[in-house]
């Protein structure tokens, strides 16, 4: 479950360089590009204080065990909207909520 959250924050971020690639040079694409940009300078700005200060394998046994139960969590959450789930046509009926979980 945590690699669907994963796949789906990958795509999220690539959404914009491909509505780029498209012709899309609206200013909310590159206000996304640049915030894009900016969160991965921020990582390796952390991920360099981590390691200088030697402290990069103490901090990824911590993060990542939050981060998989965060990804595990947020998928519980997403996942089952998406599955067997009708389409968006007018002819389908709404799952009950009892079989919607």
């Amino acid at each position: 479950m945590p690699l669907f959250t994963i796949n789906d924050r990958v795509g999220l971020w690539k959404d914009a360089f491909q509505e780029r690639e498209k012709g899309n040079q609206t200013l909310r694409i590159k206000k996304e590009i640049q915030v894009i940009y900016l969160n991965a300078a921020a990582y390796i700005a952390f991920l360099a204080v981590l390691l200088q200060q030697k402290l990069f394998l103490h901090f990824m046994g911590i993060y990542l065990v939050a981060l998989f139960i965060l990804f595990f969590l947020e998928e519980l959450a997403n996942l089952p909207h998406h599955a067997e789930s009708p389409l968006d046509d007018q002819t389908d009926k709404a799952l009950p909520y009892w079989e919607q979980d």
